[in-house]
């Protein structure tokens, strides 16, 4: 029997990521992306739960922000923007505009000028690729522009093993940045030069 009770706020912003941000993705795909690395186990029935009803454990929304890029006080609270990059442009740390003249030439196969999510997606990616650099001074606007030119390159070939001369869905080009992004180590924690030549100049004087 279907329960009455309306749907609680949680699962309209899952809703809303999983039918805006992610332009339907359906939701065994969703289940899958959350469970694939064998790090967290939800079962597909509890996962459709979370999503028209009832409410999840905070582990499930925590997964869900570390896989798909969003913020944890957005899905938990409806507070702030749903990705870090459009909280950063909303709290004037960070300006779209400074990007969009040249992202549209340097990096056309990940810069999609009608699609705001894509864009944030994409700011969120290189700003987090920036911050990843302990001990580095911050990049000139040159730097950065390269650094798209790079991601564009790595996305655009992995478009093309996987899809040829077919044209590209836009939910490939967000699933790949999101991936790019998890990865990415958090501010600080990454390695400099010399921090690795101080690792191997200490392995050299233990042998």
């Amino acid at each position: 029997m279907l329960s009455n009770s309306p749907r609680a706020p949680e699962a309209e912003r899952l809703e809303q990521l999983r039918l805006e941000y992610l332009e339907g993705m359906p939701m065994a795909e969703f289940h899958r992306l959350l469970t694939e690395s064998g790090e967290y186990s939800v079962s597909y029935a509890a996962v459709r739960n979370y999503h028209t009803g009832r409410k999840a454990p905070v582990d499930y929304y925590a997964r869900v922000c570390q896989v798909f890029g969003v913020r944890l006080e957005w899905l938990l609270f409806g507070e702030g923007e749903m990705t870090p990059a459009l909280q950063l442009a909303r709290e004037g740390r960070m300006s779209s505009q400074e990007w969009a003249g040249s992202l549209s030439r340097v990096a056309p196969t990940i810069w999609d000028p009608t699609d705001q999510v894509t864009q944030a997606a994409l700011l969120d990616c290189l700003q987090r690729l920036e911050l990843a650099r302990p001990g580095s001074r911050p990049l000139s606007p040159k730097e950065r522009e390269n650094m798209a030119k790079v991601l564009d390159t790595l996305a655009g070939g992995i478009l093309w093993i996987l899809r040829g001369d077919r044209e590209v869905p836009r939910a490939f080009v967000k699933l790949i940045l999101l991936a790019v992004t998890e990865a990415i180590p958090e501010p600080g924690k990454g390695s400099t030069y010399q921090d690795i030549l101080k690792r191997i100049r200490m392995k050299d004087e233990g042998d």
